[in-house]
């Protein structure tokens, strides 16, 4: 890992637990320069402070044995803190607190997640493989065209919103506007948002509802085969437990905004990051059997989603070796902290394709285990594949990349580059 750059130096005293938290929670430190700029951070906390309850009133933990402790806890509340800001009259709030992430209550995140499980099974996503590879292909040829082209706003940022609106039963027509939609809406998590921002994000959420909500109209009319909105009003019906509109609606906006985003900058992360270690990506170039432990590594050394959503422990104490978080208490897990673990993956900041059992918890873990996962993991590899297929070589021409703190993720605004083709 580098050594502590001068702007990170400036930003955070690193001797001070207290403000380490403090500029994770309030001053976008994701988007600090510098590739392992937060992993410094992390670090600092972890092998000083591994659990650390902080004047914030929440309770950090860096370790990978605690986060998973954390993460698999049965009667965590992810849901407090939404609920709150839904009675303050956030739109994006609002929409979100009837979904499966924001319950009180781990028996109604259940259900919905049951009812959703159809669409996200091994055989539901393969079934869209033909589908995304056309998507991909597609892409690839317009970028090949180019030259030179910004691998995350030209190829990237065009893959994962087609596919998700293609699950909802969107209209290819309308895709455009749904990938405008979720562009502005991605920086309402940020440490750091102004009004002006705030009030884009409220106009996108806006726009989301009122059409999603016209769509579901639709589909109780119409119901169409495999999206997403007629498969639950269908498993709803048969396992009577009839889902609210206003549940349908709030899932499928979810439903885009985490399947959307993380998986572009997944990948824009993946490619960047193999073209700063050149001997894994020709490794990889070389023995594509490689690939699906390339994509797990690559998540686990550099994958965008930093924080998992803040939990309050409910019922009975959260126990981490010898030190018990009580009831009432908020728990804040920092998922790339645990991914460079030392004491669970050896060498922890190097990219290794040899290692096995990879677990890292890029998709979180328990209860709120990724539902998405294997269509998020099916894109990334035919992404990466396809891309490296078509380009023999590549070459990332930003002087310095620039970074996005979205809050719980960390983003790269643009990855230009020149590309040969095979």
């Amino acid at each position: 890992m580098s050594t502590t750059t001068p702007a990170l130096a400036d930003a955070v005293d690193l001797s001070d637990p207290e403000d380490i938290v403090d500029a994770m929670m309030h001053r976008a430190p994701l988007a600090l320069p510098g590739d392992d700029t937060p992993w410094e951070i992390y670090r600092a906390l972890r092998e000083r402070w591994p659990i650390f309850k902080s004047r914030h009133g929440v309770t950090v933990l860096t370790r990978y044995r605690d986060c998973l402790a954390a993460l698999r806890h049965p009667t965590m509340d992810l849901g407090f803190r939404m609920r709150a800001d839904a009675e303050a009259g956030q739109t994006a709030a609002k929409l979100f607190a009837p979904t499966m992430l924001y319950f009180a209550d781990p028996a109604d995140t259940m259900r919905q997640r049951k009812l959703m499980r159809p669409l996200f099974t091994r055989q539901a996503v393969a079934h869209r493989q033909p589908e995304i590879d056309a998507l991909v292909d597609g892409m690839l040829d317009r970028c090949a065209e180019m030259g030179t082209f910004d691998f995350a706003n030209d190829f990237a940022d065009h893959i994962p919103v087609a596919v998700m609106c293609s699950l909802l039963g969107v209209p290819r027509e309308d895709v455009p506007i749904f990938r405008d939609w979720t562009r502005t809406s991605a920086p309402a998590t940020g440490a750091v948002v102004n009004d002006e921002t705030l009030k884009a994000v409220e106009a996108a959420f806006t726009g989301l509802r009122d059409y999603m909500t016209d769509l579901l109209r639709q589909r109780r009319r119409d119901p169409g085969e495999h999206d997403l909105l007629s498969v639950m009003i269908r498993a709803s019906e048969s396992e009577e437990e009839l889902l609210t509109n206003a549940e349908l609606v709030g899932l499928a906006i979810f439903t885009l905004a985490a399947g959307s985003d993380t998986t572009v900058q997944l990948i824009t992360s993946a490619v960047y990051t193999l073209s700063r270690f050149p001997r894994q990506q020709a490794r990889l170039r070389a023995d594509r059997s490689l690939m699906p432990d390339a994509l797990e590594e690559l998540i686990r050394h550099s994958g965008p989603v930093h924080y998992a959503q803040p939990r309050m422990v409910k019922e009975r104490p959260l126990q981490l070796d010898g030190y018990e978080v009580p009831v009432g208490d908020i728990v804040w897990t920092s998922v790339p902290a645990a991914n460079r673990d030392p004491e669970q993956f050896p060498r922890p900041d190097e990219l290794d394709f040899d290692r096995r059992d990879i677990r890292h918890l890029g998709f979180s873990q328990g209860m709120h285990l990724c539902i998405g996962a294997m269509l998020a993991r099916l894109e990334g590899t035919t992404m990466l594949t396809r891309f490296l297929d078509r380009f023999c070589s590549y070459e990332v021409i930003e002087d310095q990349v620039d970074y996005v703190d979205y809050g719980t993720m960390r983003g790269i605004r643009s990855l230009n580059m020149t590309a040969t083709p095979a």
